[in-house]
């Protein structure tokens, strides 16, 4: 063992802890975990976005694009998700975060349907609110 300090053999697992904890990296529950936050916040997004319209406070032009940028995000948590490689004990969670992501993004697109009704709006906060229950939820 010429050179090599007896510790050695250790620095690449402690690096590569280092950069998972600094990163983030949480693993499965971590990246559903954010899937929720994301998609929740979309939601509320779009809410927000929505009430301003109705009360004057932005364009329909402000409106659809926080709208559209709201879809966005939420198509990046459910793409997130979907590729994640997940345990077996955590598909019955996986697939509820799909599934609450959906819920968001249809109610969403419904909105942009139907304009900036209280009925939108609700629907959307309503879909926003099941799926940020999700959060930190055993499968």
């Amino acid at each position: 063992m010429r050179g090599r300090s007896a510790g050695a053999s250790t620095t690449p697992a402690v690096a590569l802890l280092a950069v998972a904890l600094l990163t983030g990296c949480s693993g499965a529950d971590g990246t559903l975990d954010r899937a929720i936050d994301d998609g929740a916040s979309a939601g509320t997004s779009a809410v927000l976005a929505l009430e301003l319209q109705q009360r004057g406070r932005a364009t329909p032009q402000l409106a659809g694009t926080a709208l559209e940028d709201a879809r966005a995000e939420l198509l990046d948590a459910e793409r997130s998700v979907a590729e994640a490689a997940v345990d077996p004990a955590l598909a019955g969670r996986r697939d509820a975060v799909l599934d609450g992501l959906r819920d968001v993004l249809e109610a969403l697109l419904a909105a942009k349907d139907d304009g900036p009704t209280d009925d939108a709006v609700r629907r959307i906060d309503d879909a926003a609110d099941r799926l940020a229950a999700l959060r930190g939820q055993a499968s």
